[in-house]
Formats: C-alpha cells, structure tokens, sequence
C-alpha cells in the first residue's frame, strides 16, 4: 500500500492518540523559522479520523509542539500540509517530526513526509499580485512568439498563468532565481498544472 514509490509505513498496536511513526530532526530543523510540512496518509480499519502532523521539540529542556491537522479517510491517501513556526527562546533540543492523533487502536498508513524551509523561494507564486499577476515572470521563448497571460482558471487563490503559442517543449512559463538558488544544495520544485 503506497502514495507514490514502491512503500509506506503502516503503524499498527497503538495505545494512545500520540502514538504514531516520527523521526529525529535534530541538525536539520533550526529555531525561529518556518517550515511548510506535509505528509499523505490513508486509514486501514476505520472510516474517518483525524491525524496531525507535528513538529514536537524542547526549548531550552521545556516540551513545546506546534502541528497541523487534516481529516483522513480508508478510501484514498489524502495530504496533510501546512506551515509551522518553530519558535525558541533558548537551546532548541530534541526536535522530531510526527505523524498521530488518530484514536487508539486506529490503523493507518503514511506515505511522501517532507519538512522544507519557508519561505518559498519563488516570487509571486500563486500569481496573485494585486498590481501585475505576471509581476516575476516572463516568457520562455518570446522570441518564438509564445505569450503568457492571466487566466481565472485555477488551482487555488483567484488566478494562474496560462501559456499559449508555444512552438516547442521547451517553451513556457519561467522565473530567473539568480540571487535565491545556490549551487551545492537540493531544492524541492512543484506546481500545479
């Protein structure tokens, strides 16, 4: 059973709503940033719950936690997302990353976890900048005559671009990331389309 790849994790014997899978975070999660986590899940022998997604840490040696939560279901794995702020006065300790909150005794599945540093490095993402939704972005073979514009269709806010004359795969939508992409590092690119 999997959302993507060849494997999940089931858990399985749980006797509280805390239980769940996590890992130790210690050395990658920092204090005082924001962070967009997600994870996708699907339940084995119950209908519906509710499962949260927390980062749990200790600042300066006092347990605190921040999560988000999302309904999941034994139908399909759904996506748990959000951003949390991970925020310390003191020493950040003992950081992890878990998956729980069903009901004791519920079984399920987690798939694809991430935990990537806000924010997000591209500008105007969403195109909704009030003055110019194409504020940040051009064309990627203008020259070919390809045009991009606003449209209403859209996954989420109130717009997105829409790419049209396109006369090669290479042709699109882009946005120059010099001064926020480094090389040496990994980044993890979506969209929606």
């Amino acid at each position: 059973e999997k959302n993507s790849g060849e494997r999940s994790v089931l858990c399985t014997n749980r006797q509280r709503k805390g239980h769940g899978v996590m890992q130790d975070m210690a050395e990658r999660l920092e204090g005082n940033k924001r962070y967009t986590v997600s994870c996708w899940a699907k339940l084995k022998n119950a209908d519906s719950a509710t499962l949260d997604l927390k980062i749990r840490y200790k600042d300066d040696g006092s347990q605190a936690s921040t999560k988000v939560t999302g309904n999941i279901n034994k139908n399909s794995w759904t996506q748990v997302k959000g951003d949390l702020s991970v925020d310390v006065t003191g020493a950040l300790t003992n950081v992890a990353i878990i998956a729980s909150g069903p009901e004791a005794g519920v079984e399920y599945w987690v798939d694809d976890c991430s935990a990537v540093t806000n924010p997000n490095l591209v500008l105007n993402p969403g195109f909704e900048n009030a003055n110019n939704g194409l504020l940040n972005w051009s064309a990627n073979g203008v020259s070919a005559g390809v045009t991009i514009e606003i449209s209403n269709e859209k996954n989420s806010g109130e717009r997105s671009v829409l790419c049209t004359n396109r006369q090669r795969k290479g042709h699109g939508v882009m946005q120059d990331m010099a001064e926020r992409l480094e090389g040496n590092k990994r980044y993890t690119v979506s969209c929606w389309a």
